[in-house]
């Protein structure tokens, strides 16, 4: 296992339903997405891959049969057929993104961002993808909050995107979620997680697509 020693940063993490943190946030998440978007990725190593397609997600995970064979009866089915419906999009602008921007991945001293935490997960995606992440966070896991709301707004004032990228949200929501519980899947084989764990993220995946319809 590797690991790192770095100096201390101050501050604590953004309360989910505070509106000036979650704007303040959404602005500090589009400051970084302008910076990725300037780098290569081609200059980088390889990273998590954030476009949909599910059987790139983790080397242990090639095919979604036996994740969706391993679930709760009750929702194998659904869920299988969320995962058969994710598909790569070719009309989005892609870039380096963080991928995993949550309020727990945040530091704060007052209404000021002093640190982006977390970049496991950074690699080629979506551009709005990241907007998405956090947009699902700071709504209270998909639920409409006034802090999402004032997330997105952040986010936006600093960050515009195009229409298609706007409309894309929904869709890019349900996507992380399902790269998500992919990923975990993954873990879990690797003897990092439960299966327990595994159900969780199957459960947070049907949520979501609750809200959506």
């Amino acid at each position: 296992m590797s690991a790192s020693l770095s100096r201390r940063i101050p501050g604590e993490h953004p309360v989910r339903g505070d509106i000036g943190r979650a704007a303040a946030s959404g602005a500090a998440l589009a400051e970084l997405d302008d910076v990725l978007g300037r780098l290569d990725p081609a200059d980088l190593p390889p990273g998590q891959m954030w476009d949909g397609n599910l059987t790139a997600i983790h080397p242990l995970v090639p095919s979604l049969g036996p994740l969706i064979d391993g679930l709760p009866a009750d929702c194998r089915d659904e869920v299988a057929r969320i995962l058969t419906g994710v598909r790569p999009r070719t009309d989005l602008p892609r870039q380096i993104i963080h991928g995993d921007f949550a309020p727990s991945n945040v530091l704060m001293v007052g209404d000021r961002v002093t640190a982006i935490l977390d970049f496991e997960t950074c690699g080629p995606g979506y551009r709005a993808m990241d907007l998405a992440v956090g947009r699902y966070f700071f709504n209270d896991f998909g639920h409409p909050t006034a802090a999402g709301e004032a997330f997105q707004r952040g986010y936006l004032d600093r960050f515009p995107l195009t229409g298609a990228e706007l409309d894309s949200l929904p869709e890019l929501e349900l996507m992380r979620e399902a790269t998500s519980l992919v990923h975990w899947y993954g873990r879990h084989l690797s003897g990092l997680t439960t299966a327990e764990d595994v159900a969780a993220r199957a459960d947070r995946l049907l949520g979501l697509q609750r809200l959506s319809r």
